[in-house]
């Protein structure tokens, strides 16, 4: 069978599908063909990824990566909105350390590592490196590692789907599981995201429950009991939190309105009774 048109793309992955669709988005009586040694299209690469919307932190700000990485991102989103595509806006969680910056990942079982030069100078991005997290974590199905913070020489992350604390080293990458507990006995924290630490103070942010809840640790890190748990009428989806002039303060992610309107408003909550 003979076919003709006015231009042929070679190659059914997201590079190719994305400039057909930006001709025709942009030349509407263009006869395009495109061509496909597979059965069917994003049999490869673009069919195998992780599927991860980046942010662009690994590369140097301002700089044309990164710009092209933010933009990127924004359309993506854009795309999925237009044609019902379901995203979710999960977010990276990073803590830097005086040696490294390191990144949860969800859906592999590492951490991403930016190794830090003097004063803290970013280096080339091809110096990230990851560290398998191994020891008591155990990721499944659904939203794993989440918020990560240092204390003590240790990494603490939060385990979303679980509800599980886990001291990490960050050498190794080692985890080991902070037992929770209230007057009840065993404690989790399901839908954790952000967590700080203030000396021997915990706050884990609990995304959809709208809450965050405080446990004091003890020396070793290995087990926290429940002191608080705060709810407020501020809270709006609360993803994750800093201390900052002696209190806590809450970014809400408004995940709870669905394809929010550009002129949609966001705010930080402080966090009452810290």
């Amino acid at each position: 069978m003979t076919q003709s048109g006015d231009l042929a793309i070679i190659g059914g992955g997201i590079v190719g599908l994305a400039t057909a669709l930006a001709l025709t988005e942009a030349h509407p009586r263009l006869r395009l063909i495109l061509l496909e040694k597979e059965p069917q299209l994003a049999g490869h690469q673009t069919g195998h990824n992780s599927g991860v919307i980046h942010s662009g932190i690994y590369y140097k700000p301002g700089s044309l990566k990164a710009r092209t990485c933010v933009d990127g991102a924004r359309r993506m989103k854009q795309f999925c909105d237009t044609h019902g595509i379901k995203w979710e806006g999960c977010g990276k969680v990073i803590v830097a350390t005086d040696e490294a910056v390191y990144a949860t990942d969800s859906n592999i079982q590492q951490l991403i590592v930016i190794p830090l030069g003097p004063n803290g100078e970013l280096p080339a991005p091809g110096d990230a490196t990851t560290i398998e997290l191994g020891g008591e974590i155990h990721y499944t199905d659904g939203f794993n590692a989440n918020g990560i913070a240092f204390a003590r020489g240790w990494l603490l992350i939060v385990q979303s789907n679980l509800g599980l604390v886990f001291k990490v080293d960050p050498e190794s990458g080692e985890a080991t599981q902070i037992e929770l507990s209230d007057a009840a006995g065993d404690y989790t924290v399901v839908n954790g995201d952000g967590i700080e630490v203030r000396g021997n103070s915990l706050a884990v942010v609990r995304n959809f429950n709208n809450e965050v809840d405080t446990f004091k640790l003890n020396g070793q890190l290995t087990a926290g009991v429940l002191t608080d748990q705060i709810e407020s009428s501020g809270f709006a989806i609360p993803t994750t939190a800093t201390w900052a002039a002696g209190d806590l303060w809450a970014v809400n992610a408004r995940f709870d309105v669905q394809n929010p309107p550009p002129d949609l408003p966001y705010w930080i909550t402080r966090v009452p009774g810290l």
